[in-house]
Order: C-alpha cells, then sequence, then structure tokens
C-alpha cells in the first residue's frame, strides 16, 4: 500500500512597530557645516625681507583633509623676492597644489605645499615673484595633513 505524506507549509506573519527616522545631510555633516577657525599665517619670501606683510587665514579639517583661504596684504615690499611664503595649519603629508588671485593685479597664483612642510610657496601663473607694495594676495587650495604619528 502507498503511504501518503504530508507537507505542512506555513506561514509566519511578523508585525512590527516601523519608526522613520529622517536624517539630513547635518547628521552626516555636521563638523563640516561649523565656522572655520581661523589662524594668522606669516609671511616671508625666499630671497631678501618684506617691509611690511599683514595677513590672515582660515580653514577647515575633515579627517586629514585641510581646507584653508589666506588673504595677504603686502604694504612695502623691501627687498623681498624669489616667491612668497606663508605659514599654513598643518604640515602637508603630499605635495599640493592652491591657487590664488592678485586683486591688486588681476593676476593669477599658484601656490606649491611641498610634501612635509608647513607653508605654501606662492607664484604668479608664470613663476614670477607675486609680491610688491600695495599688494593684496587671496590664496584658498587643499591638501591632505600629514598625520601625528609621521610627524
Amino acid at each position: 500500500m502507498a503511504r501518503a505524506k504530508s507537507v505542512i507549509i506555513g506561514i509566519l506573519i511578523v508585525c512590527a512597530t516601523f519608526t522613520a527616522t529622517i536624517v539630513t545631510l547635518d547628521f552626516f555633516f555636521g563638523e563640516a557645516r561649523s565656522p572655520w577657525p581661523t589662524f594668522a599665517p606669516s609671511i616671508g619670501s625666499l630671497e631678501g625681507r618684506i617691509g611690511s606683510s599683514s595677513a590672515t587665514g582660515s580653514y577647515k579639517l575633515v579627517g586629514t583633509t585641510v581646507h584653508f583661504q589666506l588673504t595677504i596684504n603686502i604694504g612695502t615690499n623691501g627687498t623681498a623676492g624669489g616667491a612668497l611664503t606663508a605659514t599654513l595649519p598643518y604640515p602637508s603629508n603630499w605635495n599640493a597644489i592652491a591657487v590664488g588671485r592678485d586683486v591688486s593685479t588681476g593676476n593669477l597664483l599658484q601656490a606649491v605645499i611641498y610634501a612635509g612642510a608647513r607653508q605654501a610657496v606662492i607664484f604668479t601663473y608664470n613663476n614670477a615673484y607675486p609680491g610688491g607694495d600695495q599688494k593684496q594676495l587671496y590664496i584658498s587650495g587643499t591638501y591632505e595633513a600629514r598625520r601625528r604619528n609621521s610627524e
């Protein structure tokens, strides 16, 4: 005699309370939206000495990424030449390039940040010295900060 097999099919229904949470970008990027801290960059030159200058800067550190901006005012150039230098908030882990504008003349600027250095070396677009009397320069860029254990 043939034996019949039973098959039991079950359906499990689970009812759970579902709570929707709206997550905004502030939740993920809250720190990135906070104000940029300011710092006072030191201004120098590769050759000679600047007569008088002032500078302001601000930056945002997100992980090891540093976004920065500088405003450099040169009152009198003195004997400075070669390139301008401006200190940055953290040493760089890699070589990087930043860009800027000479507000006085409209010339484009380039700033080189060398690996391991804590300064930007600033030239005009064609590698000429960007300084002079009564100059105002804006520079901004991004670079990777050197990690503390490798400083």
